[in-house]
């Protein structure tokens, strides 16, 4: 009795063994089989910038990456646009919020770009922000979402369909950095004074020494 015992353990066993066996050969054989995407590099980039008509260029970075980028050799143009579907779905959603409009708040002169073998398959596709015109501060902060509309030039580049959001901070000009003498009335009367320092670390960004 015993030893059918321990012959239904081993057999057991064995199956078990066989079990965790598994053939993985296809999956290494289809790694080179997907698409290469091309499309914008980033996601969501905020850009702050002084409201006095000055025109800012704000260079977005596109990219081609995928299993056979490093074979590919013809160029691919990548066509982008603003996607006013999204701005608006994004403006209902969020009361802070408003799409950009192109004119007022951006400018796209050429939706176009050719990334080639040469740069590695990696562009810049030029945004300018538009501040003219422009009364601070705004109501609602200005959203303009990209969208890749299609890749051109080989059939194993696809555009990723992936949308870029450019939040457009409109700023005051304010100079506030500097050093400032203070004084402080505690709520039992008490009067102090102390220096602080103001330093400006970025657009209508400041940083106290103290406080």
């Amino acid at each position: 009795m015993k030893t059918l015992k321990y012959i239904f353990i081993i057999i057991l066993s064995l199956g078990a063994f066989n079990s965790c066996l598994v053939d993985d050969t296809t999956r290494y054989d289809l790694n080179d089989d997907g698409p290469n995407l091309a499309g914008f590099a980033d996601g969501n980039v905020m850009i702050s910038n002084i409201a006095d008509g000055t025109e800012y260029d704000i260079p977005v970075k596109v990219k081609v990456v995928g299993p056979t980028s490093l074979d590919l050799t013809s160029d691919i143009t990548l066509t982008v646009a603003a996607d006013e579907e999204a701005m608006a779905e994004l403006a209902a959603a969020d009361q802070t919020k408003t799409a950009a409009v192109a004119g007022v708040h951006y400018e796209i002169a050429d939706p176009l770009i050719t990334l080639k073998d040469a740069d590695n398959y990696l562009g810049l596709i030029h945004v300018t922000m538009l501040t003219e015109g422009i009364a601070t501060p705004l109501a609602k902060t200005p959203v303009l979402i990209l969208k890749t509309v299609s890749a051109a030039g080989d059939p194993n580049v696809l555009n990723n369909g992936k949308n870029l959001q450019l939040t457009l901070n409109y700023a005051c000009y304010s100079e506030f950095q500097g050093t400032y003498e203070v004084t402080h009335t505690s709520s039992t009367g008490t009067v102090f004074s102390q220096i602080e320092d103001i330093v400006k670390i970025g657009v209508e960004q400041y940083l106290t020494a103290s406080v």
